[in-house]
């Protein structure tokens, strides 16, 4: 089953580029044997996550369909199958409430 899911991400990464990432940064050691990628399920969730420190107004945020794989520190670990939408991370923060429709 899949639920929605939001991320943030440097802009350039398409979708098919996000489906076979592995993010290693989860914290929850499973990267190498499940894979998939940190993802958040909300906007708010998101807007205060340790990501966002690393990215530039124009770099993406993420809005896709996902397999929950498990739970980590800051958000959840999934595996991506379908985008819904693509924003910006100045998007994010100028207009969260729009973006936040989506999920």
């Amino acid at each position: 089953m899949t639920e929605r899911y939001i991320r943030a991400q440097h802009k350039g990464f398409t979708f098919a580029q996000l489906q076979a990432h592995t993010s290693h940064d989860g914290g929850d050691g499973l990267g190498e044997d499940v894979g998939g990628v940190c993802a958040c399920t909300s906007v708010a969730e998101l807007r205060s996550n340790t990501v966002m420190g690393a990215l530039s107004p124009d770099d993406d945020v993420i809005v896709f369909e996902g397999v929950h794989l498990s739970s980590i520190y800051d958000g959840e670990r999934v595996r991506p199958v379908r985008e819904i939408a693509r924003f910006t991370v100045a998007d994010l923060c100028e207009r969260p409430e729009r973006i936040g429709e989506e999920i």
